[in-house]
């Protein structure tokens, strides 16, 4: 796992000590192609870069084969993360998200 998150959490989680529902979690959520994607680009945004990633983003207008999904309209405006809708990144992490709060609320 190419791990970039709190140090001792990882230590604890390696040593076999307990970790809360949370910190299991935050495990779940690292394996998400989707979560390391937006934690990259926060972090680069966080530093106002725009071209330390190895993700590319960029935007565009218009319905596209491809990108476009049902209900988009003809001139929707597309945000793009290494060529693929910014929305196929964040909806499985928002998911992940939807399903432990209600789980855990």
């Amino acid at each position: 796992m190419d791990f970039r998150g709190d140090y001792q959490l990882k230590q604890k989680k390696n040593k076999k000590i307990y970790l809360t529902k949370e910190e299991l979690f935050f495990f779940e959520i690292w394996e998400l192609n989707e979560f390391r994607a937006i934690n990259s680009l926060c972090n680069r945004e966080k530093h106002f870069s725009t071209k330390n990633s190895d993700l590319k983003t960029s935007k565009f207008r218009g319905l596209n084969c491809g990108t476009g999904k049902c209900g988009d309209s003809p001139d929707q405006e597309y945000f793009l993360i290494d060529g693929n809708d910014s929305r196929d990144v964040f909806f499985p992490v928002m998911g992940k998200y939807y399903h432990w709060f209600n789980k855990n609320a």
